[in-house]
């Protein structure tokens, strides 16, 4: 059986490491250091992921939970829009990325 992961990268402007990462296996975020390494959350843990708009900042963010605790990334500063990184999600959460 072959298969492989896309991996979607979105970049933060102000850094040159992607700020989060999308794939088959689940959603990729970077550890509090300075090196590029990333904490996996795979989709079979990941709950109640959504994005949504805030009012009192007016600034997208991106939510889910996990086994641990629960994650919330600003989603202004990256390169995709909050619209196609919610289709996104759903495209890797059912498994219609190929």
């Amino acid at each position: 059986i072959f298969s492989f992961a896309v991996y979607f990268r979105l970049k933060n402007i102000k850094s040159k490491h992607p700020q989060i990462i999308i794939c088959a296996e689940g959603i990729k975020i970077p550890l509090s250091t300075p090196e590029v390494s990333y904490t996996l959350y795979s989709w079979s843990e990941i709950e109640d992921e959504k994005i949504f708009l805030s009012t009192k900042t007016n600034s997208h963010y991106l939510t889910f939970t996990h086994a641990t605790a629960s994650e919330k990334i600003a989603l202004d500063s990256l390169a995709i829009k909050p619209a196609a990184l919610e289709k996104l999600l759903k495209n890797y959460r059912f498994g219609l990325v190929i």
